[in-house]
């Protein structure tokens, strides 16, 4: 949003199809052989994670499979670039640094099989302390967060971009060649072109 917005009234352009009922939400795009997936997230703000069980998981039909740091790793895939220049972990890998950060993905042939899985991971945490305050964080005595890794080469993608291409690789698939940007709370990858006008379901 450019500084012109700000305080200003900014004219809302999608209003009309929401209202007369010709928006296409995601739930409304079907392709052929679409798969859907859904994370498992940290409760805590602050843990190691000591283990993560998907063996119950991977039993509900449908589930493709589990994700984990772990499995990014054997496609190095663990961690990727960030504008900051930095790296950062697409799923947790060995810590949790914040609440609801997610420590799993699950793919499955829809999205009832996928929430499923994720009821039945079983994630074994080790909880450590954690700063829940601006203010108490710029104590010298703060718990502080340092993560050594060399400055990337690669150029910054998305966390979901980076997943569309982990998922290509695991499962064996064509490569991802487009992507479907629509609202952070959903997104739409496609392998053979991208999706338009599609926003997050309500």
């Amino acid at each position: 949003m450019g500084a012109r917005h700000f305080g200003a009234r900014v004219l809302r352009v999608e209003d009309p199809a929401l209202l007369t009922g010709r928006a296409r939400f995601v739930d409304d795009v079907k392709l052929p052989g679409m798969l859907h997936g859904d994370f498992v997230r940290s409760p805590h703000a602050h843990a190691r994670v000591k283990s993560i069980n998907s063996e119950e998981a991977l039993k509900v039909p449908g589930v493709l499979a589990v994700i984990t740091a772990e499995t990014l790793k054997t496609v190095n895939l663990a961690w990727m670039p960030t504008l900051a220049g930095d790296v950062q972990m697409v799923l947790a890998d060995g810590k949790v640094l914040y609440q609801n950060q997610e420590v799993a993905f699950v793919i499955a042939e829809t999205i009832a099989a996928a929430k499923d899985a994720v009821e039945r991971i079983i994630v074994d945490y080790d909880v450590l302390p954690a700063i829940t305050e601006a203010i108490a964080a710029l104590a010298p005595n703060a718990i502080r967060r340092a993560i050594s890794r060399a400055r990337p080469a690669a150029r910054a993608t998305s966390r979901l971009a980076t997943f569309a291409l982990a998922i290509s690789r695991i499962l064996a698939t064509a490569p991802v060649r487009t992507m479907a940007a629509v609202r952070t709370s959903r997104t739409i990858y496609s392998w053979s072109g991208m999706i338009r006008n599609a926003t997050s379901s309500p």
